[in-house]
């Protein structure tokens, strides 16, 4: 698969999945956009050594704010991928009740 003038944007992209699945898309031509909420600086170390393209960028997921705000820095996505998360037993029946707060909550 050829993913040459692909942006792949990813939630928690330095973290062991997020930069797992950089590495790979970046293998295939594309340009990765690590969402990072600290550390911007190794991040984007990390970022420049999968491909001369490839960049991270501050923003919290937590924080639809910080996220409308990181989007501003993105020319556009073609793939939008989710590594970002943290653990909360949540009943799938009831995800109302899976809100903005709970994920402010968690660290």
């Amino acid at each position: 698969m050829n993913l040459a003038g692909k942006v792949v944007v990813i939630t928690g992209g330095v973290g062991q999945v997020g930069y797992a699945v950089a590495k790979n898309l970046a293998n295939k031509g594309a340009t990765v956009v690590a969402v990072v909420r600290k550390d911007l600086n190794t991040a984007q170390l990390k970022m420049s050594a999968l491909n001369s393209n490839s960049y991270a960028i501050l923003a919290d997921v937590r924080d639809f704010k910080s996220l409308e705000e990181a989007s501003k820095k993105v020319s556009h996505c073609d793939i939008l991928i989710n590594a970002a998360g943290f653990t909360r037993s949540i009943d799938p029946k009831n995800m109302q009740e899976l809100t903005e707060e709970i994920g402010r909550a968690h660290v």
